[in-house]
């Protein structure tokens, strides 16, 4: 249950500071004290900058709908501060 998305001017870890009370990751766990894009993402042959905008969402089957709608909205609301939009 993980999403993987890149949100265009938006690098991944300044998303990660702003959301503190969600978990967002930028690669996997064995990999975390590094400052690059997943591997995984680079393997699909997504460009740098792409993947250095890349954030991995994790769902577990006990987050309830509520949470995941919450946590979309922070994760916007994030993203559209950290883009200048507002």
């Amino acid at each position: 249950h993980n999403l993987n998305v890149s949100i265009d001017g938006v690098e991944s870890r300044a998303l990660i500071v702003r959301l503190g009370g969600i978990a967002l990751a930028t690669g996997s766990a064995c990999t975390s004290s590094q400052v690059e894009p997943s591997h995984v993402i680079r393997a699909i042959d997504v460009d740098e900058l792409r993947g250095h905008q890349a954030v991995r969402i994790s769902v577990g089957r006990f987050n309830t709908d509520g949470q995941i709608k919450t946590a979309a909205d922070k994760i916007i609301a994030a993203a559209i501060r950290l883009r200048g939009l507002r």
